[in-house]
């Protein structure tokens, strides 16, 4: 498929766009041709580019209307010795072929205007600083001139650059700025009005609907349009836009980031027109250069400069693009298909809108009815650092799985791994049934190449390559010769090279084929050749004074640098053939890097594409692609070296200035025109025939010899410092952790303590449990940084990923991320043992403080029975009594034995004169007595004593549980016993609680025990342990005198 296309001229193109959108049903482009879904109005676009001799800031003024364009510059008559303006026009199509217009002597120009009738108006001012204004009909004939003696035109006069033509013939010129003003000339030339209106800025004027004439401010507060006849009101804008231009009836069109609309200011109303990305229309915004209203379309030109290289290639100007665009119905154009590509690199969002690839995707679109290519935008804060990176490799990923966009461009994707893992399409069936891809230079197709298939289009690329100072025959060049000449040269240098960038010099383009044969996977760094270079690049000095350019002074000082003294050699970029002709007045000899088969260059793309193998629309994919290597593409290429054959030698040929370019006619000079010999074009091609292509990747640092040979260069003293700072802090962590993890409260359910020497089997199991870890971490480590250098050199024989995974400050620093994780778990792990403990305690002292609760309501309940019984007492009696006296003796003494058996259900086992104690200890020594245990109580206390009962029968319900269970352990046979007693002494009240044990005593400092010292504690007291032989002993103290002032005291 060929896209390239022949132009007529534009009336040719305005007719036809007509017909197109007259036989489409254009509804114009103030209605929005709504009805059936097939039947609605879609916004169609068509382009005419003109390509310009000279760029286009070398003419001073330059306007146009629909049918020509208009250039005003001067040139200087050494016969009259005075400069001539002369005006040139031309219809616009493809080339601008001037044709001379207007020539006036004598003045100087100051506005180029034009309407739509074809008349040209010129502003001047003569030599006398008079300014005159005159109109010159379409055979360049005058047709009035009018002398412009008003005091503030003579005033402001040379500021009068801008204006517009109105439609019924009218002239505005202004002047911007704060305090602007407009000056209004009639049909005839008469200076009408003029007219200063109110903004903070005059920024332009804009002819709307029925011929009124505004002046705009945008920038303000506020974007405000005045009407320059009525000076006194303002019309605020609802939208803000970056420009506006004059619609006539159609109002004030408004141009925005998004899209055209149009605007009335005496109503406020804006509509939409369309949007510059609608998949008709495909124009950038802020190429824009001025939007006029046509007989039956909108007509837009636009001035692409954002991808030329207009200094490379003087003589040789930009594009000034023609834009009409119309309504058409959607039947005739319906929806594209979408292809969707996506970047693989780019340094901030802000750069990615000027990048080459939103014009390559445009300029497809905009020929293409079928397809539409979208770019896929990730997130704003997806674009810087890690999250940047980790965006790439997760668009690496999806192509993996069989995800992700249609097109990738491949400035830093690994298309080598993608390639392996058959992530992305092979091309070699495309290009055989391709002409367009036929036409492409071998060198180029060689470069995409990949595992020996078709992968990478490339439709642009540069040549990066070494000057010498010296001839150097190229088939001799090899890095032993190189590092012989540097070493032989003490006054001459290589400018700003360091060790490792020597060493990548003698590597070869390639960095690294000499040394490595990937298909017998075999590396030969061993050799006494590898072996010298090493030893050579050690002792490399670099010359560079100023690393970073900080000012204008540094930026002289560094090109001194690269004049004085004379460098030996140095690497320079080869994109044009200005380069080769200016290296050439230099005296500088084109060499190539040093190879070790002779002088090589290294081909460097500025653009690649591959094919996502799982794409769902790999012919749109293919289209897309193969537009890239068109003529119609290729031959528009400036910004690098085009990859057709065809293009590839018209861009030599043109990339120069010569008379048949016709620059000099408008002024340009060619005195110092370069011009190339056909040596200069044999040396192009000779470049571009020893061009070698990195094997590993499009991104450098992708090398996996470069990886390897950087990690065992440059950072042994690094690993060494690493390994030693991964040891010590294995040891310090340690003993941190043990020291920490090691306390009694890491095991803390009743953790046994003795007089004797600790429970070494539990000290063993907490070294373990903190040392068995951190030695597992520290041999991964080091396995980690074992295998990593076998895995690279897997990946390099296998030619797959060229990264290196971890470096050794990754590798310390994934150390202590594991060392911290260790840490984290078991500071977990404590917690969660501290949580079990206190939600235990918490149920136990519940439990507790149930059973207590009950004690103490039985207590009551027996109180208020014994009182009841006191209180019948006497009617017991005097029952008994008449009994008696009646001689009824045996049922007397029946009466008497029930009142004795109710008066012992209403005893106590223990008098302790508390209630609730009594049924307490009388309930924990009936189970110690069921089980064996000789037990008795001697305890009287006060009552009331001002202690809660609750709180004494913690105390005894407690130190009793712990006595009952060591004496339950004791053997059969042993003496087994409980003896509880206290005494008052002052505001003292002492308990004693002893219990019978095996040997020296051994207490469990748990749960119970903590919950007597508690209480202890809470009345001022204390509580102690004594051990005996064969006896364990608990004394409690507690302070009366604080809860129970002036209470009488029983002693026992």
């Amino acid at each position: 498929m060929r896209y390239k296309t022949k132009q007529s001229g534009y009336c040719l193109f305005l007719l036809v766009m007509s017909l197109i959108l007259y036989s489409c049903g254009w509804q114009g482009t103030g209605e929005s041709g709504l009805g059936p879904e097939e039947d609605a109005a879609v916004p169609v676009a068509q382009f005419q580019d003109m390509r310009m001799p000279v760029p286009l800031d070398w003419f001073s003024n330059y306007t146009f209307n629909e049918e020509w364009f208009y250039a005003a510059s001067p040139r200087y008559d050494r016969e009259k010795q005075q400069s001539c303006w002369y005006i040139y026009r031309g219809r616009v199509a493809d080339e601008f072929e001037a044709e001379e217009y207007i020539a006036r002597e004598g003045y100087n120009l100051r506005a180029l205007l034009a309407d739509r009738e074809d008349h040209c108006y010129l502003f001047m001012q003569e030599k006398g600083r008079s300014f005159s204004l005159e109109k010159y009909d379409a055979g360049g004939n005058l047709l009035w001139h009018t002398e412009c003696a008003a005091p503030q035109i003579q005033e402001k006069g040379e500021r009068l650059t801008q204006g517009i033509v109105t439609a019924d013939g009218r002239v505005v010129l202004y002047d911007c700025g704060e305090g602007g003003s407009a000056y209004v000339f009639g049909a005839d030339g008469s200076l009408q009005t003029i007219s200063t209106p109110q903004l903070d800025s005059l920024e332009g004027i804009a002819e709307g609907k029925e011929g009124r004439v505004y002046g705009y401010c945008l920038t303000g507060e506020e974007p405000v349009f005045i009407n320059l006849a009525d000076e006194g009101e303002r019309f605020v804008c609802p939208i803000t836009p970056s420009s506006a231009y004059g619609g006539c009836e159609d109002g004030i069109y408004l141009c925005t980031g998004e899209g055209l609309w149009k605007y009335s200011p005496e109503t406020g109303e804006t509509e939409p027109l369309w949007q510059w990305d609608d998949e008709y229309v495909q124009i950038e915004s802020s190429e824009i250069s001025h939007i006029f209203r046509g007989e039956e379309t909108v007509h837009l030109t636009c001035q692409r400069t954002e991808i030329r290289n207009l200094q490379s290639l003087p003589g040789k100007g930009g594009t000034l693009t023609f834009v009409s665009v119309g309504f058409g119905s959607r039947r005739d154009y319906p929806e594209k298909q979408e292809v969707t590509v996506s970047r693989s690199f780019y340094q901030n969002y802000e750069e990615y809108s000027g990048h080459r690839m939103e014009e390559l995707v445009r300029r497809y679109n905009r020929q293409s009815g079928k397809y539409r290519v979208v770019i896929l935008l990730p997130e704003e804060d997806m674009i810087s650092g890690n999250a940047r990176d980790e965006f790439f490799g997760e668009l690496e990923m999806q192509l993996m799985r069989g995800e992700g966009p249609d097109l990738i461009e491949v400035q830093a994707l690994n298309v080598d791994r993608l390639a392996a893992k058959g992530a992305v399409e092979d091309l070699t069936p495309y290009y055989e049934t391709s002409e367009t891809a036929g036409e492409m230079l071998e060198a180029v197709r060689e470069a995409g190449r990949v595992l020996g298939r078709d992968t990478v289009v490339i439709p642009a690329f540069e040549l990066k390559t070494m000057l010498s100072a010296e001839k150097v025959e190229a088939d001799d060049w090899t890095p032993l010769v190189f590092l012989e000449k540097v070493q032989g040269n003490g006054d001459l240098i290589v400018p700003a090279v360091s060790q490792s960038e020597a060493l990548w010099y003698c590597m070869g383009v390639s960095l690294g084929g000499h040394f490595v044969d990937y298909e017998k996977r075999e590396c030969y760094f061993d050799t006494g050749e590898f072996g010298r270079v090493l030893e050579e690049c050690n002792s490399w000095k670099m010359e560079s004074p100023i690393t970073v350019a900080h000012s204008i002074e540094d930026l002289e000082a560094q090109a001194q640098y690269f004049k004085e003294p004379e460098w030996l050699f140095k690497t320079v970029y080869m994109s044009s053939m200005q380069n080769v002709l200016q290296q050439k007045e230099e005296g500088a000899f084109w060499l190539g890097y040093p190879g070790w088969s002779g002088a090589e260059t290294r081909l460097q793309i500025k653009d690649g594409f591959v094919m996502n193998s799982a794409s769902k629309n790999k012919e749109g994919a293919w289209d897309f692609l193969e537009y890239l290597l068109s003529a119609e593409l290729q031959d528009s290429i400036d910004w690098g070296f085009p990859a057709r054959r065809d293009s590839f030698e018209e861009y030599l040929s043109c990339s120069y200035v010569s008379e048949e370019d016709g620059a000099a006619e408008f002024g340009y000079s060619l005195d110092n025109a370069r011009h190339p010999e056909q040596e200069d074009f044999d040396l192009v091609w000779e470049m571009l025939d020893r061009a070698v292509y990195r094997p590993s990747g499009f991104y450098m640092n992708d090398n996996p010899i470069r990886v390897i040979l950087e990690e065992e260069t440059d950072n042994i003293a690094a690993m060494l410092i690493c390994e030693a700072a991964s040891f010590l802090s294995s040891g310090l962590c340690y003993y941190m952790m043990y020291r920490y993890f090691s306390r009694d409260d890491l095991y803390p359910v009743d953790a046994l303590c003795s007089a004797e020497a600790p429970d070494t089997g539990m000290e063993m199991q907490q070294m373990f449990l903190i040392f068995i870890p951190i030695l597992m971490i520290f041999i991964m480590s080091k396995y980690i940084s074992a295998i990593e250098y076998d895995f690279q050199f897997e990946i390099l024989v296998d030619k797959g990923p060229a990264e290196h995974f971890f470096s050794h400050g990754q590798m310390l620093a994934m150390y202590f991320l594991g060392l911290a994780s260790l840490f984290c778990i078991l500071f977990s792990y404590k917690k969660l043992q501290q949580n079990f403990r206190l939600s235990t305690e918490i149920s136990l002292l519940e439990q507790q403080e149930h059973s207590l609760s009950q004690y103490v309501e039985e207590a009551k309940t027996r109180y208020d029975r014994t009182k009841s019984f006191r209180h019948d007492i006497r009617n017991h009696i005097t029952v008994i009594k008449k009994l008696i006296q009646s001689g009824k003796l045996d049922e007397a003494v029946c009466y008497m034995e029930d009142m004795d058996n109710m008066a012992e259900k209403m005893s106590f086992p223990c008098n302790t004169n508390n209630p609730a104690v009594d049924i307490l200890v009388g309930n924990k020594l009936g189970i110690a007595q069921s089980m064996g245990i000789d037990a008795d109580c001697s305890l009287l206390l006060p009552y009331p004593c001002g202690l809660k009962d609750i709180d004494i029968c913690i105390v005894l319900s407690n130190a009793l549980d712990n006595a009952i269970q060591a004496c339950k352990h004791l053997d059969a046979g042993s003496e087994k016993y409980i003896h509880v007693s206290g005494r008052i002494q002052g505001d003292f009240l002492m308990m004693e609680i002893e219990n019978s044990v095996h040997g020296k005593s051994i207490c469990k400092q748990g749960t119970g025990l903590s919950n007597i010292k508690k209480v202890a504690e809470k009345y001022g007291g204390a509580m102690s342990i004594e051990t005996r032989e064969n006896a364990f002993v608990l004394h409690v103290l507690l302070i009366l005198s604080q809860h129970s002032e002036g209470i009488p005291r029983q002693m026992d």
